[in-house]
This record gives C-alpha cells, sequence and structure tokens, in this order.
C-alpha cells in the first residue's frame, strides 16, 4: 500500500495530483486543508485509529504525528514527496 493513499479522494488516486489539487482555490482544498490542520493540532487521531483505517502500523502517536506533519509538509505547503521509510517513524 502506498503510503500516501489515506489521503486520496474518489476523484484522484495519484498523490502528486492531490497536491496540486489541494493547492487550487476552492472549497474542497480549503475543507481538505483545514481538517488536515485541525487533526495536528488537536491530535484528534490515535496511532491505534490510524492503523485500523490504513494498515499503517506507528509505534505511537508521537510517531504518527511525526508522521502526518511529513504528509502535511508534502500535500499542503513546500516539502517533496514523502519517501517514507515507516520504520523511520517507529
Amino acid at each position: 500500500m502506498d503510503v500516501m493513499s489515506p489521503y486520496d479522494h474518489a476523484n484522484c488516486s495519484d498523490p502528486r495530483k492531490l497536491k496540486v489539487l489541494a493547492s487550487h482555490p476552492c472549497e474542497w482544498s480549503e475543507r481538505f486543508r483545514r481538517n488536515f490542520d485541525h487533526v495536528i493540532e488537536n491530535r484528534t487521531v490515535t496511532a491505534e485509529d490510524y492503523d485500523k483505517y490504513t494498515a499503517i502500523e506507528l509505534e505511537d502517536d508521537e510517531a504518527l504525528y511525526r508522521y502526518l506533519r511529513a504528509v502535511h509538509a508534502f500535500l499542503c505547503a513546500d516539502g517533496s514527496y514523502p519517501d517514507i521509510d515507516l520504520a523511520d517513524y517507529a
């Protein structure tokens, strides 16, 4: 499973295209960013929840949020595609 697939949506399964879509000013992209920001700022997801949804197992919540910040940097900022070795987040 590609580590970016949880961020895909019905009209886009390519993470690089999703980055482009998320950068366009429209209601969907604004909501996407707002929701992603909310999750990171308020830590509303646990590592256990994330594993149940994505089958991506991270050691703990700290590892999860390091990982989510890397994904966020790619999708919502100037970050590069996260060539993520999940062992780095364990």
